[in-house]
C-alpha cells in the first residue's frame, strides 16, 4: 500500500462515501452507504466500520495512513472537532472528531461537506489555479464553500458559506432551518420534488425530459431562484469561478440555462462580466478529494 494515503469521508444528508486517496489525489477505493439519521451514534459507527475495512476487506495498515479528512452537510466548528448542527443529520453539538477518533485510533479532520467540496476543486479539479472562488452544491439541500485569495474562508464561528440559507422570498415556503424563502426551500433537490407533488428531484427531471410541462415549470422556477442566489454571490464576493456541484439536479440545463439567464440580467458590472460559472469537474469525489486536501495541508504544514 501506498505509505502516504489519506482516509476520506463524505457525510451527506442522503449517502455517506468512504474512499482511501494518495496525496496526488488519486482515488485507490471508494464506497458508499445510505446514510443512517436516527442518531449520531449510527452515523459514527458506520463511518468507523467502513474505514476499518478499507480497501475491501483486508483492513488498513494504520502506519501507512496520513489522517482521515471527514466532510460533514452542516455548521462545524473545526478547531474544537464539533459538529454544531445539522439541518439533515441528528448533530447538536457533536464532538465527531474525538468520536471517530476514539474509535479509530488515528488523527481526524472536521469540516463542512461544501467547503471541501470548494478546496476539492481548488485542488485537483476545476478551480485549479483559482485564488477567488465560490462552490455551490445542489443536493438533498444546497451548501456552500469560500475560498478567497486561495485560503478557505470560514467567518468567525466557522459558519460562513451557508449559501443555501440566504433568503431570496422572504414569503416563501420554510426551510428545515426555519427560515422561509432560502435559496435552500426553492431549489434543492428536495424542494424541487416537493414543488412538483411530493416526488423525487430525479423523477421530476425524468418528467421534464419527456416534455411534461408541469416538470418543465418547476424546473425553470428553480433555475430562476439559483440564479438569485447566484446574482448575490456575484455582488458579494465578485469571485473569479463560482463552480456548481452536487447531486443529479446540477446537470439539468433548464436549470442551468434559466439561472445563468437571470445572473446576466441582474448581476453588477463589471463583476457579471468576468465570472466564470462552471460545472464542477469533481462530480460527487469532490468533498472526498477536499477531505484530502485538509489532511495533507495540515500534515506539510507541520513539517
Amino acid at each position: 500500500m501506498n505509505p502516504k494515503s489519506v482516509i476520506a469521508c463524505d457525510i451527506g444528508g442522503t449517502k455517506t462515501l468512504t474512499a482511501l486517496i494518495d496525496i496526488e489525489g488519486k482515488i485507490l477505493f471508494k464506497e458508499r452507504h445510505p446514510t443512517p439519521k436516527q442518531s449520531a451514534e449510527q452515523i459514527v459507527e458506520l463511518v468507523s466500520a467502513r474505514i476499518s475495512k478499507l480497501p475491501g476487506s483486508q483492513g488498513i495498515d494504520k502506519r501507512s495512513i496520513l489522517g482521515v479528512g471527514i466532510g460533514v452537510a452542516g455548521t462545524v466548528d473545526m478547531e474544537n472537532g464539533l459538529v454544531v448542527s445539522s439541518p439533515h443529520l441528528p448533530f447538536k453539538n457533536t464532538p465527531l472528531k474525538q468520536m471517530i477518533g476514539d474509535s479509530l485510533k488515528l488523527p481526524v479532520l472536521i469540516d463542512n461537506d461544501a467547503t471541501l467540496a470548494a478546496l476539492g476543486e481548488q485542488k485537483f479539479g476545476i478551480a485549479k489555479g483559482i485564488h477567488n472562488m465560490v462552490m455551490m452544491t445542489i443536493g438533498t439541500g444546497i451548501g456552500g464553500g469560500i475560498i478567497i485569495k486561495g485560503e478557505i474562508y470560514r467567518g468567525t464561528t466557522g459558519g460562513a458559506g451557508e449559501i443555501g440559507h440566504m433568503v431570496i422570498d422572504v414569503n416563501g415556503p420554510e426551510d428545515d432551518c426555519g427560515a422561509r424563502g432560502c435559496l435552500e426551500a426553492l431549489a434543492s433537490g428536495d424542494a424541487i420534488g416537493e414543488m412538483a407533488g411530493g416526488i423525487s428531484g430525479e423523477q421530476v427531471a425524468q418528467s421534464a425530459g419527456k416534455g411534461d410541462q408541469n416538470a418543465l415549470r418547476v424546473l425553470k422556477r428553480a433555475g430562476k431562484s439559483l440564479g438569485a442566489g447566484l446574482a448575490n454571490l456575484v455582488n458579494i464576493f465578485d469571485p473569479e469561478m463560482i463552480v456548481l456541484g452536487g447531486g443529479v439536479m446540477i446537470d439539468d440545463k433548464i436549470i442551468i440555462e434559466e439561472a445563468k439567464r437571470v445572473v446576466a440580467e441582474t448581476a453588477l458590472k463589471p463583476n457579471r462580466d468576468t465570472v466564470r460559472i462552471v460545472i464542477s469537474e469533481l462530480g460527487e469525489d469532490a468533498g472526498l478529494l477536499g477531505a484530502a486536501a485538509l489532511v495533507i495541508e495540515k500534515v506539510n504544514g507541520e513539517r
